[in-house]
């Protein structure tokens, strides 16, 4: 079976194998403008896995270490510190770990910020916990568990979490990583794995019950039905590790690590609940296998759908809209592949609500001058597993097997 642990283990092997496929340009994309460089901004890290900058304070940066440890960076110097260790708590096996984090749409006056973690209990279970910061950005304390999930496997856990425009939470989950999703958890409605969830941090719609202390969105898509979990907002998800919710247009942009042949990039438009992306039933545009779905079969096909073997472990993504690029970049969905390895952009438009122009643009691989640069480093594209904006809008990027963050400039003679 395909997973993105399999994957990655593989990459750190390969080094700077290229994805040789899919790459293609148009008119609109001047390739002379195209050539990317990197710059090591940070080393030293153990297993980093996420990247995300400050909203308040533009010279902090935080990267998570897979093992359990919040890392700080300021102005892309990286303290010895860490701001939380939580490895005591946590399980790492496979590809749990300490996987997401996002800061509350009011942290400017309340100072919050969540984390999503795998815990080492029996069953395993995947929980966001809500810390608080210091003032100085230096320590996170006071935790409290939101919400949690049993994990049949230390596989196919998801990762980010982020606050949509509308002010809730979103999580999404893989399907738990039985041999093809076997147990059809991302079809099922009574399963939370597989699936995107939304829910409310700010209120608590349980009371009784301690370890979920979230509310039910109203215009959840099944908030008031008696066959299928509340919290779900959409399904047919196999590994959705990496994604990013657009601040322009509210969108979130998923993309799905595929099993045999393809990997997805999925777009649900803001407050469009209940859309059916089709794993188990679908991978790809192809059908995978047909069991019965709980849910709608009217699947929405990915926006696009990345062919094996030039992809593997798709890694989500963010649309630029920096300065620091080319002009011609904003608009462009920025993305990374830990098993090719490879950074790609794709057109979109600057709005972020025409998904459909992705597909006349065609991916563009900017691998090639990326590693030329980071050759006089000491460095190269090895596993990236996490593509993220700093807090200019300029992408980063976080390589695993080689405990770095990169950040992405434009090549000053293109």
């Amino acid at each position: 079976m395909s997973t993105l642990t399999r994957n990655l283990a593989l990459a750190a092997l390969i080094g700077v194998c290229l994805a040789c496929g899919g790459s293609s340009t148009t008119a609109e994309f001047d390739s002379a403008k195209a050539n990317l460089e990197a710059k090591v901004i940070a080393t030293g890290l153990t297993q980093p896995l996420y990247y995300i900058a400050d909203p308040v304070h533009p010279s902090r940066a935080y990267v998570l270490e897979k093992g359990g440890k919040v890392k700080l960076l300021v102005n892309d110097v990286l303290q010895s510190s860490p701001v939380l260790d939580v490895s005591a708590d946590i399980i790492t096996a496979n590809e749990s770990g300490l996987l997401g984090m996002a800061f509350d749409p009011n942290f400017s006056s309340n100072n919050y910020v969540y984390l999503h973690y795998d815990v080492n209990t029996t069953p395993e279970q995947t929980r966001v916990y809500r810390y608080t910061m210091s003032a100085d950005g230096t320590v996170l304390t006071d935790p409290y568990e939101i919400i949690g999930i049993d994990q049949p496997t230390a596989s196919h856990k998801g990762g980010s979490i982020n606050f949509g425009k509308d002010g809730m939470l979103y999580m999404a989950l893989g399907d738990g990583a039985t041999p093809e999703d076997d147990a059809n958890n991302a079809q099922s409605g009574t399963s939370l794995l597989g699936k995107v969830l939304r829910i409310d941090v700010a209120h608590d719609g349980f009371p009784s019950d301690p370890e979920k202390n979230y509310a039910i969105p109203s215009d959840n898509p099944f908030a008031n039905s008696s066959t299928i979990l509340p919290e779900i907002w959409a399904v047919g998800f196999r590994n959705p590790y990496r994604w990013s919710v657009d601040p322009n247009s509210g969108a979130l942009l998923l993309v799905d690590v595929g099993q045999d042949k393809w990997e997805e990039i999925d777009y649900i438009p803001a407050g469009k609940g209940g859309l059916n992306f089709g794993w188990r039933w679908m991978e790809g545009n192809e059908s995978f296998f047909q069991d019965q779905p709980a849910f709608s079969q009217d699947f929405t096909p990915p926006i696009v759908a990345l062919s094996h073997p030039s992809y593997r472990a798709a890694v989500g993504g963010f649309i630029y809209r920096g300065k620091g690029l080319d002009p011609q970049f904003r608009g462009r969905y920025i993305f990374a592949d830990a098993f090719a390895p490879t950074i790609d952009s794709i057109a979109f438009n600057v709005s972020g609500d025409q998904p459909p122009a992705m597909l006349e643009s065609g991916v563009y691989n900017h691998t090639s001058t990326i590693n030329a640069s980071l050759s006089g480093q000491g460095s190269v594209i090895n596993a990236p597993v996490c593509v993220a904006p700093d807090a200019n809008g300029e992408p980063i990027l976080v390589q695993i097997y080689r405990g770095e963050i990169l950040r992405i400039v434009q090549n000053p003679q293109s």
